[in-house]
């Protein structure tokens, strides 16, 4: 019963969001991103075409924190960023 009762009120969600009614997420949802190649740090919706710091056509790690122990969302996680550094600097250029 329960289960069902879940149910309904999930699809009510959805049938409301569809309607836009209801967001169920920020609309500009703002996230860090780190570039590969030279560790800019930046905060976006999605990572850009080209880093700002390198200029390159890189690729972008989300550095965001998603944990209470880091600060949460819209918070950078240092712990992460600190480790993709440490990996960059172990990579043959």
């Amino acid at each position: 019963m329960i289960e069902i009762e879940y149910r309904i009120k999930f699809e009510d969600i959805l049938e409301t969001k569809s309607l836009g009614k209801v967001s169920l997420r920020k609309e500009e949802e703002m996230n860090y991103w780190m570039c590969s190649e030279c560790n800019y740090v930046l905060e976006a919706e999605t990572p850009p075409e080209v880093c700002p710091g390198c200029h390159g056509k890189c690729l972008f790690t989300n550095v965001t924190c998603y944990i209470p122990e880091c600060g949460g969302p819209d918070h950078l996680d240092r712990k992460l960023v600190a480790q993709r550094v440490r990996e960059s600097k172990g990579k043959i250029k």
